[in-house]
């Protein structure tokens, strides 16, 4: 046994020298049938090994992306924009695709959808099950998604922000201001069905009454109607709500938290060191940051080749 250790030394130091070549040559000859048999097992399985830990070393997703000339992108199967969604033509736009496109463009590969998630938590679950190379999806960076991906530095920083009636903070203002009716909120808090915020507004508004919507639009008819008393969202949503009907500043009061952020990031799969570490440089040296804005205005371009009705509609999250 000693001898076949000798020889797998020799082997693995990746240098085989002329003195290597003898010494294995001698051994060989003191070797039976058996015991060559034997090494040839021994080696083939630790060759099986380590190719099957270079399949996971840093960089190797990485290299693949550059071999393959492609780059998947998981993204959640719903419109939202002015994140994703599709125009008249049926072509995928928005920030999130920008930002898609402008990375394959940089590395000088094709940008691959899968867009088989229905839920934000699908689309993490498809980085990490190796079935995209990244995820661009306005995702939250959270503490428990971190657990399955490493998230890149984020490329927008929202704020969370309320939609809140402006009939219930009038009565409410007669006895408490502004400040102490959110600080205390009570009643019925309307929130987006397996999103970030349903966790978050457990805990900032550990009070309220959570009622998750399967959609946005349908949190902001049940604002309307008096059946919640406020929606809570980010402050891009918030904002874009009024500018889609400018009739409901009269109703709602939107309220930013600038104390409370939500850092947007791409997700990547842990064993993607390389991949991480350059798209974050990406994010770090491009031309053009994205603010909060450019999205706005993107909105707004939208809304010049789409009807408000649909666009508010699309937000089926």
């Amino acid at each position: 046994m000693a001898k076949f250790f000798a020889i797998l030394v020799v082997i693995g130091d990746g240098y085989i020298t002329d003195m290597d070549y003898g010494y294995m040559s001698v051994l060989f000859n003191r070797m039976n049938y058996k015991s060559i048999i034997a090494f040839a097992l021994i080696a083939s399985v630790l060759v099986f090994f380590s190719l099957t830990c270079n399949a996971q070393i840093p960089g190797s997703t990485f290299a693949r992306i550059l071999r393959n000339k492609k780059i998947v992108v998981a993204m959640i199967n719903k419109n939202y924009p002015p994140f994703f969604s599709k125009d008249k033509s049926g072509k995928l736009v928005g920030v999130d695709v920008d930002l898609a496109y402008g990375i394959g463009k940089a590395l000088g590969v094709k940008v691959e959808f899968n867009r088989s998630a229905e839920t934000f938590n699908g689309v993490i679950n498809l980085v990490a099950e190796h079935k995209a190379d990244v995820a661009i999806s306005k995702l939250s960076k959270t503490l428990n998604r971190s657990k399955q991906v490493y998230f890149t530095k984020p490329y927008v920083v929202l704020h969370r922000a309320l939609l809140i009636s402006r009939l219930q903070l009038a009565k409410a203002k007669k006895s408490q201001s502004t400040v102490e009716f959110i600080r205390n909120f009570k009643g019925k808090l309307a929130v987006l069905k397996g999103t970030s915020y349903a966790d978050w507004a457990k805990t900032i508004f550990p009070r309220a009454t959570v009622v998750q919507y399967n959609n946005w639009a349908g949190a902001i008819i049940a604002l309307a109607k008096g059946n919640v008393i406020a929606a809570f969202r980010d402050e891009v949503e918030a904002k874009q709500t009024i500018l889609l009907n400018p009739s409901f500043a009269i109703v709602f009061q939107p309220v930013v938290f600038k104390d409370a952020i939500d850092p947007i990031a791409i997700a990547v799969s842990v064993n993607s060191p390389h991949l991480l570490y350059w798209l974050n440089h990406y994010i770090e040296v491009r031309a053009k940051q994205i603010t909060i804005n450019q999205i706005l205005k993107q909105s707004q371009k939208m809304m010049s080749s789409q009807t408000k009705k649909d666009i508010l509609m699309q937000q089926d999250i």
